[in-house]
């Protein structure tokens, strides 16, 4: 009777004790997730921050290159090019293609090199009109990308 009784109890504790570890590795499991998932929308949100910063930057040195006529401001300029090119490049490859926002964020993105290159381009042609247009509509597209850039940061 004893033995039955300590069998019963050992039994019932053992069946406890597997119950408890799996689901602390039940908890373990969600949380991992849970911090690998906060770690890439971290990394998300670095990315765009960086590419609005950049955007700004790339704005900014070219009005100084179209205010000041220095080149310093157009190797500047060219650098940060080059960066936010490589910016969109990673944000190709860790975002979701599939997301209509996403995809307007990078067709924008591609609009407002186009125009940088276009502003630079008119603006070495001393054809005021032109590159004026073309500055505007970086200044344009660039409100645009910080819009689309808090919108991205909300939706994910």
């Amino acid at each position: 009777m004893l033995f039955k009784i300590r069998s019963k109890l050992l039994l019932y504790f053992i069946v406890l004790v597997v119950l408890l570890s799996t689901v602390g590795l039940i908890f373990y499991n969600s949380s991992e997730k849970l911090v690998v998932e906060y770690d890439d929308s971290f990394e998300r949100f670095l990315l765009l921050n960086d590419i609005s910063q950049r955007t700004n930057l790339i704005s900014e040195k070219l009005r100084g290159y179209i205010v000041d006529k220095e080149s310093s401001y157009l190797k500047d300029y060219k650098k940060e090019k080059l960066k936010l090119i490589n910016d969109q490049k990673r944000l190709n490859e860790e975002m979701d293609n599939n997301d209509i926002t996403l995809t307007n964020y990078k067709n924008m993105i591609d609009s407002f090199l186009d125009e940088c290159d276009a502003t630079v381009g008119a603006f070495q042609m001393d054809d005021i009109n032109l590159y004026s247009n073309h500055f505007n509509e970086i200044l344009k597209i660039n409100g645009f990308l910080q819009e689309s850039t808090m919108a991205l940061l909300n939706n994910k």
